[in-house]
């Protein structure tokens, strides 16, 4: 979690080693909390669009919040493997 003292704002401060890479260097600990965090936010939204549909078959509706989840998760992998490079 971001410390008491730093706002969101504060992950795009320039860090020490901008001046060799050209990039501002992030902490990974606020890294990781950005992509669960991306990952939540694209769970919830898929969760809420699709599960808002009627359907009227239970089963139908648990294959939508498993297809929400593995979507949600396939971001989140994406986003960790873009991090790495």
């Amino acid at each position: 979690m971001l410390s008491p003292a730093m706002s969101p704002a504060d992950l795009f401060v320039e860090r020490p080693g901008y001046e060799e890479t050209g990039h501002p260097q992030f902490p990974e600990q606020p890294r990781q909390e950005l992509r669960f965090m991306l990952f939540m936010s694209v769970a919830i939204f898929l969760k809420e669009v699709l599960c808002g549909f009627d359907l009227r078959n239970r089963g139908l509706q648990g294959k939508v919040k498993e297809v929400t989840r593995g979507v949600g998760h396939n971001l989140f992998a994406k986003s960790a493997a873009a991090a790495r490079c």
